[in-house]
């Protein structure tokens, strides 16, 4: 929590932005369209399962991927 904290560049509301510098596994019960938050996606009842310290940051999947993951969901 610490370490989270220390990252933390900005925070809005239930909205927080961090020093993309960590890769974080995060597990989800499920992921969904939502205009509550800025990235108009919701994790649902997400959690860590670990953090990466071998992958670089550049290496994880972004907010991008998993809004063309949801429309191709939507597709099929």
């Amino acid at each position: 929590m610490e370490r989270s904290q220390e990252l933390e560049t900005e925070r809005d509301g239930i909205t927080v932005e961090g020093q993309p510098v960590q890769v974080v596994e995060i597990i989800v019960g499920g992921v969904r369209y939502s205009m509550r938050y800025p990235g108009d996606v919701a994790l649902r009842f997400a959690r860590v399962k670990r953090y990466r310290l071998g992958n670089d940051t550049d290496e994880a999947d972004m907010i991008d991927m998993l809004r063309a993951w949801l429309a191709d969901a939507d597709c099929g």
